[in-house]
């Protein structure tokens, strides 16, 4: 009764609705940017790789071939994503004077995120990216990455879990010290700040 439609009848004697309100003004807004739609994004700071088809024609008529009137451009986003094997090989090279300790020398070795480990430095990156920020279960990173061509157990990464902890253990200080000296600070993933200090 409060937001029905009202009968009264306005100065010129004509039937008149509820006022128009600011609400319609914004319903009228919003219908408007729906038409015009959503614009494509920019990629062109993406790395662009180019790519020919080239095609063979002739008259069906006297055969003669046709000549090139130029490209027809367009362009494809696409994402690929592979595993692959990063053979090592690191020069040894050996003294060939007297006045050496006779001894070889090597080159460094490739940096390991722990020892023992036969997975690089990007297999493990995009385990935490997938587990903590995709919040991927173990089981299904298993299958993920079982999917792109590596193979890796369940147990392998619940064993790894304790390296990860002590990785971050210098961030983690970090963020407890930054807690302590705000005045407000955000207690778990959400958005929602909580005093510190004052009742909850």
């Amino acid at each position: 009764m409060l937001f029905g439609r009202r009968s009264e009848r306005n100065k010129a004697g004509s039937a008149k609705g509820r006022p128009k309100s600011s609400y319609d003004d914004r319903w009228t807004r919003r219908k408007a940017l729906k038409k015009v739609g959503h614009k494509r994004h920019d990629y062109s700071h993406l790395a662009a790789v180019e790519e020919r088809h080239e095609v063979e024609a002739e008259c069906l008529t006297c055969g003669k071939p046709y000549v090139s009137n130029g490209y027809e451009e367009s362009q494809l986003v696409d994402l690929e994503i592979k595993a692959y094997r990063r053979l090592i090989r690191r020069q040894r090279k050996s003294s060939t004077c007297d006045c050496g300790d006779g001894r070889e020398r090597a080159a460094a070795p490739v940096d390991r995120l722990f020892p023992n480990t036969c997975y690089g430095v990007g297999v493990w990156g995009h385990y935490v990216f997938q587990r903590y920020s995709m919040h991927l279960t173990v089981g299904g990173f298993c299958r993920l990455s079982e999917s792109r061509g590596v193979v890796m157990s369940k147990s392998t990464l619940m064993n790894c879990n304790v390296v990860f902890l002590n990785l971050f253990g210098e961030l983690c200080q970090a963020i407890v010290q930054h807690q302590g000296e705000t005045s407000v600070g955000h207690g778990d993933e959400t958005g929602w700040p909580m005093l510190l200090g004052g009742p909850l």
